[in-house]
């Protein structure tokens, strides 16, 4: 499922506003809505049911945020180690639909020397240049 991936460098070498990690995903299937509605135990039908085009504004099932959220650790866990992570904010701002494409690109935004921790931005968006979540 992964299209492409990019690492660019370590974090120590990395400078701010430096792109870390970039992960290309999709086309998004039927299937990924039905695993992560498998994993959860949500099955909330907006995300695995079909539905007629323009009926809840989707043209098939959306995508469930916390796929974005696995999307966003695995590139964490691309960058540094867990103990650098401090705190994770994900704001969801659209949903993924059925046939998209996403890219997760993910920046140092911000270093403390002193105790080793980061701060790093992060973006998705689909092959339409939406944004899906960033944080």
């Amino acid at each position: 499922m992964v299209a492409g991936e990019t690492l660019c460098g370590t974090v120590d070498e990395a400078a701010i506003g430096d792109t870390l990690v970039s992960l290309g995903i999709g086309p998004i299937s039927r299937s990924h809505s039905l695993e992560m509605a498998q994993l959860t135990r949500e099955y909330h039908p907006a995300h695995v049911m079909p539905r007629p085009a323009g009926v809840g504004g989707s043209p098939g099932p959306t995508l469930h945020p916390l796929w974005i959220s696995s999307l966003l650790d695995r590139a964490l866990a691309k960058i540094c180690e867990r103990s650098r992570v401090i705190e994770l904010s994900v704001d969801h701002r659209n949903t993924p639909e059925e046939g998209d494409s996403l890219t997760l690109a993910a920046r140092l935004a911000e270093r403390n020397d002193e105790s080793g921790r980061i701060r790093v931005r992060f973006e998705v968006m689909n092959q339409r240049r939406k944004e899906l979540a960033r944080g």
